[in-house]
């Protein structure tokens, strides 16, 4: 029997399945990346680098994925060592380095790309695509809503 519920209790069924489902795309992120010493975190900030239309401070990466600074430069210096990404001066600001992908970290972000669309068109075979571009958007709204996010 389906049981009525509030907007609310709606809501937070909604927050639950989406932290249920973020652990499983993690993990999923986490496989793909292994064979390249890569974890979804560091995949994701490299892939923020690539997709930034010009360089950008740890601080912007931050804001843009909704993370800590902290975590971010723990992050962007792994990719520094592994010759992934590098620091360029900011003209903008003394201490606050600019990011930029490697030649080898684009290299890398195209290899995990055909891996991820590989995956992606496997998992959204059975599913409706119209379906899927009405929860984006749901989504997108929702955190707009949430973080008052511009984007």
């Amino acid at each position: 029997m389906n049981e009525l519920h509030t907007p609310a209790q709606t809501l937070g069924n909604l927050a639950i399945e989406n932290f249920r489902l973020s652990s499983k795309f993690l993990a999923a992120g986490d496989q793909l990346a292994k064979d390249f010493n890569m974890t979804s975190a560091r995949w994701q900030v490299l892939g923020t680098l690539t997709n930034a239309e010009r360089p950008i401070t740890v601080a912007q990466i931050a804001r843009h994925m909704g993370l800590k600074r902290q975590s971010v430069q723990r992050v962007t210096d792994w990719l520094w060592e592994q010759h992934l990404a590098e620091y360029q001066p900011n003209p903008r600001h003394l201490r606050a380095k600019l990011v930029v992908p490697t030649e080898r970290g684009l290299r890398v972000l195209e290899k995990l790309e055909c891996r991820r669309s590989t995956w992606a068109d496997d998992v959204a075979a059975e599913l409706d695509p119209d379906a899927l571009e009405v929860t984006i958007r749901t989504l997108r709204m929702l955190r707009q809503r949430l973080g008052g996010d511009d984007e």
